[in-house]
């Protein structure tokens, strides 16, 4: 992994992508909404506070019990990433 600290924003929008592919119906289209946002995160000029890092890792928890199986660890790991990522974040 590169120096950039948003590289982990990139894995983990990644990770989400490819476990969104994976399952169907309702979680699908939350990791889907999630991976973009994630995405997004990475690209901005301004990175995410710790609220909004918050809200996501909060939701990949959910979203990992729900799924559960491998699918459910890649979303664990993506939510790893952001962690990573949220420690560089000044603040609280």
């Amino acid at each position: 992994m590169s120096d950039d600290p948003r590289e982990h924003l990139r894995t983990a929008s990644d990770r989400i992508a490819e476990a969104a592919a994976e399952t169907e119906g309702e979680p699908a289209e939350r990791l889907e909404n999630l991976a973009d946002r994630v995405d997004g995160f990475a690209d901005r000029d301004t990175g995410p506070d710790h609220g909004a890092l918050d809200t996501v890792m909060h939701k990949l928890t959910e979203l990992a019990d729900e799924v559960g199986g491998e699918t459910g660890e890649k979303i664990s790991r993506a939510r790893s990433d952001v962690l990573e990522f949220r420690k560089t974040v000044e603040g609280v």
